[in-house]
């Protein structure tokens, strides 16, 4: 790292990596780890030249969003592109942590190459968390444990507010309102825009949201709930997931064109995948 000083420049060299939380924690990430995407796409190139995860004409192994990265590939890969993150990090002089990293796959690894960091044996999974979203070993989105997750957030957020404070007798309603909706229901809602819900998760996500007010109103079980959504100015959920669903939709065709989306929309019009997204547009009502 070179630092320019009034009368000179200057080489320093960290030894504890950039502190967790500083401002330019993820500029200095972002600049270590630019040049390993294309690493990844020109490991996979030199070994299999005609490959199958191709969209607009760029060829895509790996997601990446700030410190979460995730490899896309066929066990023939695998071990290389993991081996081209190994030699990334020794040469630009950062670690991957091998205990926090994990694999999920429907079959086995070969006997003779188990994926490995730095000569550790990754653990394998049945479920993979990626920014926040639970997913199957198909790929797919798992709803029973993103409602669950969400909700679960949500009440206990709830609870130590209104331990200190957030309720009808205490701040009031009107504010107690407003931080109901801006700290709490954001738990509640999270990849919701994304997800395929049926009627049992959007009466989960209800009740849940009964729930929250209850504590802040005061009200028994088996008051109308209809009544202290009105007096609040909420939405029901279901009628709030279409909000979120549409306003996903909305931005989707405002992306950039180098936007992940708007690179596999392509993809997704040539697949079944047309259906599904085509699905949730007509079914939504805004």
């Amino acid at each position: 790292m070179e630092v320019c000083k009034k009368w000179g420049r200057e080489y320093i060299h960290p030894h504890t990596g950039v502190l967790q939380g500083s401002v330019l924690s993820p500029i200095l990430y972002s600049h270590y780890i630019n040049s390993l995407p294309t690493l990844l796409r020109t490991v996979e190139a030199q070994v299999l030249p005609s490959r199958g995860l191709k969209f607009n004409n760029l060829f895509i192994n790996s997601l990446l969003y700030a410190d979460d990265v995730a490899l896309l590939d066929t066990w023939d890969t695998i071990p290389l592109l993991l081996k081209a993150c190994e030699d990334h990090s020794i040469n630009l002089g950062y670690r991957w942590n091998p205990t926090k990293c994990i694999y999920m796959s429907m079959t086995d690894p070969p006997p003779n190459q188990p994926p490995q960091l730095y000569g550790i044996n990754l653990q394998r999974a049945t479920k993979f968390t990626y920014l926040g979203v639970p997913f199957t070993p198909d790929g797919c989105i798992n709803t029973n444990e993103l409602i669950d997750r969400n909700t679960t957030a949500a009440v206990s957020v709830m609870n130590i507010m209104a331990s200190i404070g957030v309720r009808a007798r205490c701040l009031g309603k009107l504010l107690s309102t407003r931080l109901y909706r801006q700290f709490i229901r954001p738990k509640m809602e999270y990849g919701l825009a994304i997800a395929k819900l049926n009627r049992d998760d959007y009466n989960t996500l209800q009740e849940t949201q009964n729930t929250c007010l209850r504590k802040i109103y005061g009200t028994k079980a088996n008051h109308s709930m209809a009544i202290i959504h009105h007096l609040a100015n909420l939405k029901f959920m279901v009628d709030r997931v279409t909000t979120l669903q549409a306003k996903f939709i909305f931005r989707s065709y405002h992306m950039p064109d180098d936007a992940l989306f708007p690179t596999l929309s392509p993809h997704v019009r040539q697949t079944k995948g047309l259906c599904s997204w085509t699905s949730v547009i007509r079914k939504n009502k805004v």
